[in-house]
């Protein structure tokens, strides 16, 4: 605005809150004495008003400063200096804003929108814009939000407003922290800091330095965040800015309580609220930093105090309408119920959480509350591992290390002490227990169900290729059980198993009359699996003409019975399979391009057997729990030397036909304790070696005799206990790491610890 009449001294005032030095202008305001004041005219005490009202609002004070601004615009409503109600209503926008009234925060941005536009000051447009991306910022509309910052941004660079730009992409950064999207963040924040530096604006590099510490905390990056908090603990202007003071408590804060140091925490916590609730700073500060208060609670194990400060976060939350704050008190309400064994309430409080995050977006927080009902025993185990394994999925995205490690050694806990949990399965009448899990420690295998996970949680058709026997069936079971559409049906159609003519009305079913033979009504498979999932095996068998009904299908989601002139629209997800490879297919014309690339879209590759040995052992164990072979023998038979060198061998076949080998030694010599070791030594040798030569490191020669050339030590090839317990010392007794010295899994060198009776030096002493 033109200051070109005013005082020198309001022009130096006008210039300080130019470059954002908000107390030094404040300073000079409050130096001005009756006499100054008396000669001014009208329109410059408005003037006065609106830079002392900007002050306050940025300084903290809001109360004061929405006062301020609601009495300036009301004068200026109805006349035509467009330029001082702008800055009326910028102020009153702000002020209302932290207070926590985001529909008049909304209704006065707008305002001062639509009043910069017409005094032709774009800078303050794009500052006004802003502004109404942070009110939908804290309605967690990040959608929009982002909208509006784009805009901003838009416009700043149509008018090539350094700052106003710098400003709308710090925003944007602040919201991808929110959102878990902390790659993108860091680059944003990275970018802007030249600027910040160029023009030494304090209270822009406050808040920029605060944010970029902040998304240290999220990385856990604990160094490079305390070492930048302690720079800005005396900075001035965190000091002298209410809101920035009180922002910097409440990181502190959340580190400590990252760092389990939960009584600093609170500590920390506790001065940020009573900053807060001095002056009203900021209802949505107030609200975050109570909520992370009762997360600390929690971690002291004070539950009733935990539930307390949630009430109290609610109040600020709710006023607000902070969606994320209220999806992550919810998490904490979930713990404190799982805790004290109310699952049925606990299960409803991480539900309301999972709903919150996942519908705004917040990824990180997302994570962690399916981390945590993973964790509470609140559910079922299908229920269980599909939070854990959706909050891996979400971790690896959001890329923290330390989360991804929570929840990969939850789920290996979970996954190596109950194998046949490993993969739910499900079909149109529930549960399939005689179906087996998917059990692995093969890396390309626990990476190809990495991606099965998260395209489980979308609707896209899925091609499952791989030999027979490899698990195609199961994986497809596994897929629907931990989807959104695991109560619907899972329905499965072998094109092997049933005649070609009547692939058609099995898909789709029939009229009554359409032909020779039909006399009722059939309902075809696509729609009895409304809302679930259909598995089409070998579908490289599909005839031509099923196979453009397939592809219409899936473009459409729209097909008609056998003899019936309606079309029926359904919501059915295709999974199909098959151990042809249809690239070849296609190349030959007998399978559709356009059906290819649209089942290519999501493909999943199960390796053979033979080239993921080691997971024999895992599968095994799994194996004879779910034939009913109790503990106590099924350790006896895995202990034996001879079962550690099966992965180091040749094997023939498939996972199939190591169920079924199984399966015929635990019906040849039942469940006694007094197994014939040497008759199940003798099949597995012959069975995995193709001839029975016996030319293992076991006991036996592979004929039942025990009498073989095996120096009989149960040591893996090229591996033994010297070596093992040298690189376990070398590592510091960490296993993940001696796995990867050793070129091992490992869960390998952890059943070669058990097996060999290796133990730390601390631990033998402990037992003599």
């Amino acid at each position: 605005m033109s200051t070109g009449s005013n005082p020198s001294w309001m022009e130096a005032v006008e210039t300080l809150i130019s470059k954002r030095d908000y107390q030094a202008a404040l300073g000079k305001l409050l130096q001005v004495d009756d006499a100054a004041c008396a000669v001014l005219t009208a329109t410059q005490r408005l003037s006065l008003d609106i830079m002392k009202g900007e002050c306050l609002a940025f300084m903290g004070r809001c109360r004061e400063a929405a006062v301020i601004g609601n009495r300036v615009a009301r004068k200026l409503q109805s006349g035509a200096d467009h330029a001082r109600y702008a800055r009326a209503c910028f102020i009153t926008a702000v002020a209302q804003h932290y207070l926590g009234d985001l529909d008049k925060a909304t209704s006065s941005a707008n305002a001062a929108v639509f009043a910069y536009r017409r005094s032709e000051d774009y800078e303050g447009e794009v500052r006004a814009h802003n502004w109404l991306g942070n009110v939908l910022l804290y309605r967690s509309d990040y959608e929009h939000a982002l909208l509006a910052y784009r805009e901003s941004a838009k416009l700043a660079r149509k008018h090539n407003l350094e700052r106003a730009i710098t400003v709308s992409r710090d925003n944007m950064a602040r919201l991808l922290l929110l959102m878990g999207r902390l790659e993108e963040a860091g680059a944003a924040f990275r970018r802007n800091r030249t600027y910040y530096e160029r023009t030494c604006e304090g209270l822009g590099i406050a808040r920029h330095d605060l944010s970029r510490a902040y998304l240290d905390v999220l990385r856990r990056d604990f160094k490079s965040a305390e070492r930048r908090l302690r720079e800005l603990e005396s900075d001035a202007c965190v000091q002298s800015h209410l809101r920035e003071h009180g922002v910097w408590f409440e990181y502190m804060g959340e580190m400590r309580l990252m760092q389990n140091r939960p009584d600093e925490a609170a500590g920390l916590l506790e001065k940020g609220i009573s900053l807060c609730d001095e002056r009203g700073t900021d209802e949505s500060l107030l609200g975050q930093s109570r909520r992370l208060l009762a997360e600390v609670r929690l971690a002291q194990g004070n539950l009733d105090e935990a539930l307390a400060e949630c009430d109290r976060a609610f109040v600020s939350i709710r006023k607000v309408g902070e969606r994320f704050e209220e999806g992550a008190a919810y998490r904490i309400i979930g713990e404190v119920h799982s805790r004290r064994g109310e699952t049925e309430r606990a299960a409803a409080a991480f539900r309301k959480s999972v709903e919150i995050l996942r519908t705004i977006g917040a990824r990180l927080e997302w994570a962690k509350t399916c981390l945590a009902a993973g964790r509470s025993g609140a559910f079922s185990a299908r229920e269980q591992l599909a939070f854990l394994f959706e909050a891996e999925r979400l971790f690896a995205e959001v890329g923290v290390e330390y989360w991804c490690e929570q929840a990969h050694q939850t789920l290996t806990a979970i996954l190596e002490d109950k194998p046949e949990a490993a993969a739910p399965v499900a079909s149109s009448q529930g549960a399939d227990k005689d179906a087996p899990s998917v059990v692995t420690v093969n890396p390309t295998t626990l990476n190809t169900l990495r991606v099965a996970r998260s395209w489980a949680q979308q609707d896209m058709a899925i091609l499952i290729t791989g030999e027979t026997g490899t698990g195609k069936d199961q994986l497809a079971r596994y897929i629907h059980a931990i989807s959104p559409r695991r109560e619907r049906p899972f329905l499965a159609l072998d094109l092997n198993a049933i005649p070609e003519t009547l692939w058609e009305s099995e898909l789709f079913g029939y009229r009554r009359g359409s032909f020779t033979g039909a006399v009722e009504e059939k309902t075809g498979l696509l729609e009895s699996a409304a809302g679930g999932t259909v598995f089409l095996n070998e579908v490289g068998n599909l005839p031509f003409g099923m196979q453009t009904k397939l592809l219409e299908f899936l473009d459409s989601r729209q097909v008609r019975r056998l003899g019936d002139m309606r079309t029926l629209t359904l919501d059915v997800r295709i999974i199909a399979a098959t151990n042809r490879p249809l690239v070849a297919a296609v190349d030959e014309g007998t399978f559709r391009s356009d059906l290819y690339f649209r089942l290519e879209q999501a493909p999943l590759e199960l390796l053979p057997l033979r080239e993921r040995r080691e997971d024999i052992v895992p599968l095994a164990r799994h194996f004879m729990a779910s034939f009913g072979v109790p503990a106590d023998i099924r350790d006896r038979v895995l202990d034996q030397a001879w079962f550690a060198q099966l992965p180091s061998r040749p094997w023939r076949g498939n996972i199939r036909e190591l169920r079924n080998f199984l399966w015929q030694l635990v019906t040849l010599t039942g469940t006694r304790l007094d197994i014939d070791f040497d008759l199940w030594l003798g099949h597995v040798l012959a069975h995995a070696n193709g001839n029975g030569n016996g030319h293992t490191h076991g006991h036996g020669n592979g004929n039942g005799n025990g009498n073989g050339n095996g120096n009989g030590s149960g040591e893996s090839e090229g591996i033994n206990r010297t070596t093992i317990l040298k690189t376990l010392e070398r590592r510091d007794w960490n296993q993940r790491a001696a796995a990867r010295d050793l070129e091992m899994s490992e869960a390998n060198v952890r059943y070669l610890i058990r097996r060999l009776q290796i133990e730390k030096p601390a631990e033998r002493i402990a037992v003599g």
